[in-house]
């Protein structure tokens, strides 16, 4: 297995994390837990061994939308499959080990290893029409692959296909006191999650780590802790005083956030990310450039952060944060790349990253009643900003930004519809401040020729997922629980929302955009704790527009809006 990057997940403030917990129990976002102590025979060495397999079936119930499919950007992640074609048959294993010596010191590793014979055929699919002559600019069978000679790369069949897998967690720890001062220092590769978001990436946690879109692209409403991928760091926790806490944190690497590979079913374009070979499409514009390396951090090392917790006494249990974080962001911008010594003859493409972000912040994480609430407001500095793509450019539009949050949890009471669940709510706020860098990239409603409809097309706007100064987004889960249904069988109905209720974040690598919406509702049978069974329906809808029957711009992923899909999932653990 080659060693990847993920992490284990932490969360200040003992309600808030154990009303979390039950929430994802509920709305089946996290794996069945079944933890296996192995016998050592000494007192002082305590082993644990859990496995978890997954085993997932999908079909797409959608038809492909012609817009969609005649647009040569997004014709081969359309046409991979079908309505009514297996989009999954795919098997996952988790295994973590834990090693503790009497409670205060250990190590802690996590794999995982999946297989999916649904991408046995490595094929590259097109649009099966013929191309016209002269070419009409629409999607065809004779068209460029993003691919070289129509087939996957290595990563995507990885990726995809498998069987391949990957390190998660793989670190030590050590519980101490120094002075009277209770340490907790964790070193190896980890998560560190900060903030009080539950759902939206852009907060105080933004590029903490890099997020797993692939997973996230495949369940709708996934926690954003979930979702990220390990670093390796050290991290260190100091009780000062009973009511004062410090945690930091310190990077010795960095990795980008991950996508749907091009010309796979969830890809939100053919180009992205890192599996596609070039950009295919247009022959009569040279569009099939190649995929240069990416323009990553010149030093892998030394993003690092900073939290206090304060927990007063007059707070009566409740937290507030504060945090001062330095960070490489994670999600690029895409730009050409000039011919090079390498490559002395090509133009190309390649990912950028934005580099010496920096971010403060404050958080509220406490209890209303039988609400558990959490809170957040950040300020980012030059931070990356949506930019016009493949610009001649080493760095795109940056600048200042504001973003907020509030949610809540409630624990649903035993009433004449349920036994008991949860309700989610998080709503989200995010304000470009200023510019700082770049401007005449930055990609912003009645901002010059950078926002159009359609690349080079007529002024666009929102629709055309162009920014606007202020931006609103909203969460929801909903997961209501029956108890004991049949003996040792539990009944939950998870449903997720996510919606951007006004205007489009300015941020490059995260935020909301308007009516851009995803939505999933399941039924999810728990018999005797270890075995899951969930059937799932999930979608996604977003505003676009079309020039000659083709789209050829919108908000958002536009690009799978046409990808419903049912999803039969089943987990043990042992």
């Amino acid at each position: 297995m080659k060693s990847n990057k993920h992490g284990r997940r932490e969360r200040a403030g003992a309600l808030r994390r154990m009303a979390v917990a039950v929430g994802l129990v509920a709305a089946g976002g996290s794996g069945v837990v079944s933890a296996v102590s192995l016998d050592t025979g000494n007192p002082d060495l305590e082993v644990k061994w859990d496995n978890t397999v997954r085993v997932s079936a999908g079909w797409r119930v959608e038809e492909i939308d012609d817009a969609l499919g005649d647009n040569f950007q997004y014709d081969e992640s359309d046409y991979k499959f079908e309505d009514g074609d297996m989009v999954a048959q795919r098997l996952d294993l988790y295994s973590e080990l834990d090693l503790v010596w009497r409670g205060d010191y250990g190590a802690r590793v996590a794999v995982a290893g999946w297989y999916d014979p649904v991408y046995d055929d490595t094929d590259v699919a097109q649009n099966p029409r013929p191309c016209s002559v002269p070419w009409d600019g629409t999607a065809c069978a004779g068209l460029p692959s993003s691919y070289h000679n129509k087939e996957y790369s290595d990563l995507t069949e990885d990726f995809y296909l498998g069987p391949y897998g990957e390190v998660l967690d793989a670190f030590l720890f050590a519980n101490h006191s120094v002075g009277g001062v209770p340490l907790s220092v964790k070193a190896g590769q980890l998560t560190t999650y900060w903030g009080m978001a539950l759902f939206y990436p852009g907060g105080i946690a933004q590029s903490q780590h890099p997020i797993d879109g692939r997973k996230g692209a495949a369940n709708p409403g996934s926690e954003v802790k979930e979702l990220f991928l390990p670093l390796t760091q050290i991290n260190l926790q100091a009780q000062l005083t009973p009511t004062i806490a410090v945690e930091m944190q310190y990077y010795f690497d960095w990795a980008n956030t991950r996508a749907p590979e091009g010309g796979t079913f969830l890809a939100p374009a053919d180009l992205t990310m890192q599996g596609p070979d070039q950009l295919g499409g247009d022959p009569l514009a040279s569009a099939n450039l190649p995929r240069r390396a990416p323009l990553e951090p010149d030093d892998q090392q030394g993003n690092w952060g900073v939290n206090f917790k304060f927990n007063p006494d007059f707070l009566r249990g409740q937290t507030v944060g504060v945090y001062y974080r330095e960070f490489d962001e994670k999600v690029p911008w895409v730009f050409l790349a000039l011919p090079t010594m390498d490559h002395p003859k090509d133009l190309g493409y390649r990912a950028v990253y934005a580099e010496n972000t920096k971010l403060a912040g404050v958080s509220f994480d406490g209890q209303i009643g039988q609400w558990a609430v959490g809170g957040e407001v950040g300020y980012h500095m030059d931070t990356g900003l949506k930019s016009t793509g493949f610009a001649f450019a080493e760095d795109g539009a940056r600048g200042d930004t504001w973003h907020a949050l509030v949610n809540a949890i409630y624990l649903l009471d035993r009433g004449a519809l349920w036994d008991t669940g949860n309700l989610a709510l998080e709503l989200t706020y995010d304000r470009l401040d200023d510019v700082t860098e770049n401007e005449d990239l930055f990609v912003r409603v009645d901002h010059g020729n950078t926002c159009t409809i359609g690349r080079n097309g007529p002024p666009g706007s929102w629709k055309d997922n162009c920014a606007t100064k202020d931006a609103w987004g909203l969460n929801v889960r909903f997961a209501p629980q029956w108890l004991q249904v049949l003996p040792s069988l539990d009944v939950t109905l998870p449903v997720s929302y996510q919606t951007g209720l006004r205007g489009n974040s300015a941020i490059s690598a995260y935020g909301v955009n308007e009516d851009a919406t995803s939505l999933s509702i399941g039924v999810q049978l728990d018999y005797k704790v270890i075995h899951r069974l969930t059937v799932e329906y999930a979608d996604s809808f977003s505003k676009r527009h079309t020039l000659n029957d083709v789209a050829v711009s919108g908000n958002g992923n536009y690009g799978v809006t046409d990808r419903g899909r049912v999803m039969v999932t089943y987990k043990v653990a042992f």
